[in-house]
């Protein structure tokens, strides 16, 4: 049986993937502490039901998974990792603890990362553009109230800290007080608690897309809403775009920035908060020094997001004709894409060993994965 667990919640946009790839993936050890990862890259299935409060058959079968693979475990620590747990209450999950798995109740580890309030708002913004649930500028993002609330780092940590105590640790995803200036060493060092460790192999996951290209897969997000096609499949559309896109960019592009007003905005609206983190979990003013560096990074005139700004009209036309091929399949079959996509990045479980429900899948998903990587060499060779 593991000798400890440890949640790794997040925060959201502070490098879970790609810590979670290199878990998953055991491209890295130690020789000093051993360490078991769950079968799944991603434990969103069990957050998400403690989240939501169910004691349904799909609850149990989490809790029964769960302790089998403990048991089953001789590690030093045992890692599950899901930014769905974040906005999970901690006393939910000592709650959790204790009714399930009482031997770990008293000694269960946390840990979160935080992202500086400016940078975390503007990756928010793009990552609700490219899944499809924002279509505009930064600045009429920055015009919604919702756009801010999760910014609200301090009350939501000091609450972990308060029920958890010194094993909720958070780290600031910053880079210079990072181990190493990244983000995967730096998680590694921690839950390790300094044992030495090596990296054989780390890929950083869900790179931004440039502006350039966001206002391409706005574009695309945009057809397929006013084709009807449910969020869920617009959000993978977005996500396997997005890197399919890092995949094949060749060059920096230009980066999403702010103006001097709407960092005004932010800093103003969270400069206690930034100083309560620093005061209740950093040494030094990380947070609210991230604040004032932020104005350095500010434009007068906010990028363009107009597609025929960065497009030539007979690059547009080629690609809203993937687009709409892309809707049709979509709107068609789009299950055993989804399935085969999930299944690809850890977050199902395995396809059945019948040989012919396997292909059916692949067979299914491979003429709408054609689509996506046509529209991302378009996208990119513009």
């Amino acid at each position: 049986m593991a000798k400890n667990i440890l949640f790794h919640i997040g925060d959201a946009k502070t490098g879970t993937s790609s810590i979670q790839q290199v878990l998953f993936g055991k491209s890295w050890s130690c020789d000093t502490v051993s360490v078991d990862y769950t079968k799944v890259v991603n434990s969103f299935s069990l957050a998400n039901a403690l989240l939501e409060g169910v004691k349904d058959e799909k609850m149990k079968a989490q809790i029964k998974g769960l302790r089998k693979w403990l048991r089953g475990s001789e590690a030093d620590l045992a890692v599950v990792s899901s930014e769905q747990f974040g906005p999970l209450s901690p006393v939910a999950l000592q709650v959790f603890l204790k009714n399930t798995l009482p031997n770990y109740a008293d000694q269960a580890r946390v840990v979160a990362y935080v992202r500086p309030h400016v940078s975390r708002f503007i990756s928010s913004y793009l990552q609700r553009t490219k899944t499809g649930i924002f279509f505009d500028d930064i600045a009429s993002y920055a015009a919604h109230k919702s756009s801010f609330t999760a910014l609200s780092y301090a009350p939501r940590f000091m609450a972990w800290r308060a029920v958890f105590g010194d094993r909720f640790v958070l780290r600031p995803m910053v880079r210079s007080a990072l181990r190493d200036g990244d983000v995967v060493a730096d998680f590694l060092h921690t839950i390790l608690n300094g044992a030495p460790f090596q990296v054989t192999e780390a890929k950083v996951a869900n790179e931004s897309l440039t502006v350039e290209a966001l206002s391409a897969v706005i574009a695309v997000q945009a057809e397929l809403k006013s084709a009807n096609i449910a969020k869920p499949f617009r959000h993978l559309v977005g996500a396997e775009l997005n890197s399919k896109i890092v995949e094949r960019r060749v060059g920096p592009g230009l980066k999403m920035r702010i103006t001097p007003q709407i960092c005004d905005m932010i800093s103003n609206k969270f400069r206690e908060d930034a100083r309560l983190l620093d005061q209740n979990f950093f040494d030094s003013s990380l947070m609210e020094q991230a604040l004032d560096d932020a104005q350095s990074e500010t434009v007068d005139v906010l990028p363009s997001i107009d597609l025929h700004h960065h497009f030539s009209a007979e690059n547009i036309a080629q690609m809203q004709e993937l687009t709409r091929a892309l809707t049709n399949e979509l709107a068609l079959s789009p299950t055993n894409w989804r399935h085969s996509i999930l299944q690809r990045k850890g977050r199902a479980q395995k396809a059945s060993a019948n040989e012919a429900k396997r292909v059916k899948v692949e067979e299914g998903a491979a003429p709408i994965n054609a689509l996506l990587d046509r529209l991302a060499e378009r996208i990119v060779d513009r």
